[in-house]
């Protein structure tokens, strides 16, 4: 579940109704397992309906391939220089 999501008050909302729709709508079961299942499928179905897509943060947007293997390079080299030093 992205929690994140669920501060934003619109899909806060939309997840609440999705959830209570369904709970409402649902039919008695009388095995405990086939009701887990039954209320867990519910959940997991709200929370697709309401999710959107995990975007990236816009704060490390700019970090790609290329930054990785930058800082790599670099904390090898750091590695390297403190080795020398002891």
């Amino acid at each position: 579940m992205n929690k994140a999501n669920l501060q934003n008050p619109i899909k806060h909302r939309q997840y609440r109704a999705q959830l209570y729709n369904r709970f409402t709508n649902r039919t008695e079961q009388k095995k405990i397992n086939e009701e887990w299942e039954n209320i867990k499928t519910i959940i997991e179905s709200a929370e697709e309906t309401t999710q959107s897509q995990k975007k990236k943060s816009p704060k490390y947007e700019w970090r790609d391939e290329e930054y990785r293997q930058a800082i790599t390079h670099m904390t090898i080299a750091r590695m390297k220089r403190l080795q020398q030093n002891t």
